[in-house]
């Protein structure tokens, strides 16, 4: 069983793309077990969305198209304030009882993607007993990205995600890497620039962000 608390607003992540902390703790949970993560025969990441089930198949090296969930995720068993993790380890005992040389290895998420935490369970004890690791000093001394909240002019897209209203595209919100590799953010409020960011990969490419927090219309790769 392994924990890690890394409180790092998101503006101050080195990275959008990954979850280091994430990674680390799934990864050392395993081997604090002794076990291959492709030999776990169940598997239960937490699946608030998308991204957490995905980051951790990739820290693991397992492919997306395994079954990586025991309940059909949160949407189906559980819900918000941690009490999925709870149907998700029932439901892992529950199949550890009927399968007892198997071994399911289950994750967590909480706070603001903040909290991770990973546990292996089998039908039987462990020949080496019971480990349990604390990651809170390993993942802080991860990398952390410098923040601009000033900045203006040429920067490089980073990511970005699209606003909705009744069905009509209107903002883009768009992290930023300056120059000098700082985050910073900007908005796209005209609805053209919006409906660009739908619907072209506009990662990377060279916009120029006013005074105002805003994007002139110029893209340059």
């Amino acid at each position: 069983s392994v924990q890690a608390v890394l409180v790092r607003a998101v503006s101050r992540r080195d990275t959008l793309a990954a979850e280091p902390p994430l990674a680390r703790v799934a990864q050392r949970a395993c081997e604090l077990a002794r076990l291959e993560p492709s030999a776990a025969e169940l598997l239960d990441f937490y699946s608030c969305f998308p991204a957490p089930v995905q980051l951790t198949a990739e820290a693991l090296g397992l492919p997306l198209e395994r079954q990586l969930t025991l309940t059909g995720g949160l949407t189906y068993g559980g819900g918000p304030f941690n009490s999925y993790v709870l149907h998700a380890i029932a439901t892992a005992v529950a199949r550890l009882r009927e399968q007892r040389d198997a071994r399911a290895l289950v994750t967590s998420v909480g706070g603001f993607f903040s909290k991770h935490a990973a546990g292996v369970y089998g039908g039987a004890p462990p020949e080496h007993g019971f480990a349990f690791a604390d990651l809170a000093d390993e993942v802080r001394a991860t990398p952390e990205r410098a923040f601009d909240g000033d900045f203006s002019g040429e920067a490089e897209v980073e990511a970005y995600t699209v606003n909705a209203e009744r069905g009509r595209l209107t903002t883009a919100v768009v992290a930023c890497r300056t120059p000098r590799g700082a985050r910073t953010w900007a908005r796209a409020s005209d609805a053209a620039l919006a409906e660009r960011f739908a619907h072209e990969d506009l990662v990377g490419a060279r916009v120029r962000i006013a005074s105002d927090r805003q994007l002139s219309g110029t893209f340059r790769n």
